[in-house]
């Protein structure tokens, strides 16, 4: 899709900021606030979209693509999304379960054989010892963040530790190099349901594929009962805010302050509705 199909499919489903209840001030705050980082070498830029009633209020590109400077990012510049992949995947699970291709309680060794004897990575003194799961991980479990699988960035215990010695995750490995050995050796906890995660904040829970928050009051960051959300680790950010009519999204490239960035936008876009 060339420049100017993109800008007329924009224009045709925009509609004035105020109709969509947003507020002109606030507006200007958010822009004034993402070029503030801009100017002190915070952020090298950052693309912000907002709607309501399924009408695109905002969307502005800020900055420039590279921390050196350069090319001006534009709207439809390139971002990493990463995580930001799950949604999008869990959405087309999800339709694959409406027309009958799969169940949520498959098994995922049923699709990808190597994950048929998955172990567990217990920890004593002694080292890691590696024992059978208790069930089989399912689809489900995927989808929900409940498969026991884990990155090698987010601790210094021993599966990461395995997860980094092997080079996971590399472009050098195909998904079935990854798949054959995370299936043979290499979950965390095994497949299990917990309350409570270091990936949320109080008052928020798992769906399928995005968080979602589930009591009023306990997050210090706005939003209604019933939103939901995910992001990536580089950054970005999106939320659809039901009982708002709102949809909201920022792309930014910015690893190492992405809890920064997402609760200021956030906070600035609420900060926005009328």
């Amino acid at each position: 899709m060339n420049q100017a199909v993109r800008s007329a499919s924009a224009a045709a489903a925009a509609a004035h900021p105020r109709d969509l209840g947003l507020s002109a001030n606030g507006l200007q705050r958010l822009r004034q606030v993402l070029l503030r980082e801009i100017d002190q070498k915070r952020l090298p830029g950052a693309v912000a979209t907002i709607a309501r009633q399924g009408k695109l209020g905002f969307l502005e590109a800020f900055g420039v693509q590279e921390p050196a400077g350069g090319a001006r990012i534009e709207i439809d510049s390139i971002f990493r999304i990463d995580s930001m992949t799950k949604p999008i995947v869990s959405v087309a699970m999800m339709m694959l379960v409406e027309e009958g291709c799969l169940f949520l309680a498959d098994p995922l060794a049923k699709y990808v054989p190597a994950f048929a004897d998955p172990k567990v990575a217990i920890e004593g003194d002694g080292g890691v010892e590696l024992v059978p799961a208790e069930r089989p991980i399912t689809i489900q479990d995927l989808l929900r963040h409940t498969s026991g699988l884990t990155y090698e960035c987010v601790g210094a215990g021993a599966v990461q530790l395995m997860y980094a010695e092997k080079g996971l995750p590399s472009t050098n490995q195909t998904n079935a190099d990854r798949s054959d050995w995370q299936g043979c050796r290499c979950s965390a906890s095994g497949p299990n349901v917990r309350r409570g995660s270091e990936l949320l904040q109080p008052g928020h829970g798992f769906c399928l594929g995005f968080a979602v928050r589930t009591e009023p009051g306990m997050s210090v960051m706005p939003g209604s009962v019933g939103l939901y959300f995910w992001g990536g680790i580089a950054g970005t950010t999106f939320w659809i805010d039901p009982a708002e009519e709102l949809y909201a999204m920022m792309l930014v490239q910015a690893p190492g302050q992405r809890d920064y960035y997402r609760a200021l936008f956030r906070t600035l876009v609420y900060g926005a509705l009328d």
